[in-house]
Parts: C-alpha cells; structure tokens; sequence
C-alpha cells in the first residue's frame, strides 16, 4: 500500500510514503492538534458542528489552506449503519478508487487490534465519550502532493457500543438529534506551519506520543 496508516485521537489518518519524515511528523502534529484543540472548547458535547468548526480553524492556525469544505445533518431515520461506511460516503467522488481501497484495508486493520492494545484504546477513548453516549470519528487521507482529505461523523446514541467499534452496526432509532459530518480539503503549506511549528510541538507535548501512532509496520 502506498500509504502508512496512523491512529491520531479519533482519526484514522493515512500518509502518502511519497511525504518525507518530517513532513509526515508535521502532517501528524498538526492534525491532532486541531483535533485536540476542538476537544478542549467542546469538552462537555463534542458531538456538535462547532466542534467540527474549531477544527478547520485549528487548521487554517496550523498552515493549511482549506479549499472545500461543507457540513451536513443526516436524518438518522434510514438503515442501520457502520461509522467507515458514512465517512466512506461522506467523501463521494473525492476519492480515487485505490485511496478508497486503501482507507478500507486501514479500516480492517484497526478492527482486528485487540482492544487491550494501546492504539486501540486511544483511538475509543477519544472516539466513544460521556459513557459511550457520543460517537466522533473521522477518516483522512493525505496525498503525495500534500493535499489532505478529511471527513468527520458526530452522533449521539443511547445504545450500548460493542468493543469492535469499527464493525459495530448503530441502530437509527437509537441516534438522538441526527447523525453530523463534516468534509474537508485542504492543502497543506510547510513554511506557514513552521512559523507556529514551536509552539504546537509545546502545547502537545506528550499527547504526540500518548494520542496517536502508527498502526501499519514501517
């Protein structure tokens, strides 16, 4: 596969292998930062459009120019679902067949993780919150042109969520308020992020190693 796979708070990011390390690494940085920094505004319901808001500012903040962008409330009275298929449809025809092939297989291999493991329990820890009542989730995929693709699912539910998150199948009667996404594009720029690199790099500190990682081998 052309891409690595990478777990980042709720994210499961995928990076071109065409990116160099360290563009990777910023790539990473200030991805979860954005992410991190909408968790700290929206700390009691991150299940909300303004969390996704704060996102895409945390963004524009960390050098990346968005290019398209829209937000969306689905009726949650259809058929039962799973989060990769929504985010999978989320992206409609922004994806090439092969990036879509690509985020499945990270899908899958982020399901077949026991859930003792460390990456597994990073990504439900910021992805099933408030007593597995609020469910956030994205899926992103940056290119080797350095142009990222990203989309978002928000819902609350009042059904219990199995431990295999990703296969879990939710119930539409079950969702309280509507399911939420979010859709992003945007390009990531290397000389504006590094006048405010320092001070992301500072402000997670830890977090770059305890919220996120690798999920694919080298």
């Amino acid at each position: 596969m052309e891409y690595s796979v990478y777990i980042s708070a709720c994210s499961i990011l995928l990076l071109s292998r065409s990116l160099s390390e360290s563009l990777r690494q910023s790539v990473q940085d200030s991805t979860l930062f954005s992410q991190l920094c909408a968790d700290e505004d929206f700390f009691e319901n991150s299940v909300t459009v303004e969390w996704h808001e704060v996102f895409k500012e945390s963004l524009e903040s960390c050098g990346w120019s968005l290019y398209e962008q829209q937000e969306m409330s689905l009726a949650a009275d259809g058929e039962r679902f799973t989060l990769t298929n929504i985010l999978l449809g989320v992206f409609g025809d922004h994806l090439s067949r092969a990036q879509k092939n690509c985020l499945d297989i990270a899908s899958k291999l982020l399901a077949a993780l026991p859930e003792s493991t460390p990456l597994a329990r990073i990504f439900r820890d910021h992805t099933v919150m408030k007593g597995q009542t609020h469910i956030k989730m994205q899926l992103g995929i940056v290119d080797k042109e350095g142009l990222l693709k990203v989309t978002t699912v928000l819902f609350e539910t009042v059904e219990d969520v199995g431990a295999n998150l990703i296969d879990h199948v939710f119930d539409p009667a079950q969702v309280q308020g509507g399911v939420k996404t979010g859709f992003v594009i945007a390009r990531f720029n290397i000389k504006s992020y590094e006048e405010n690199a320092e001070n992301v790099v500072q402000w997670l500190g830890s977090q770059r190693q305890s919220h996120s990682g690798r999920l694919d081998q080298p």
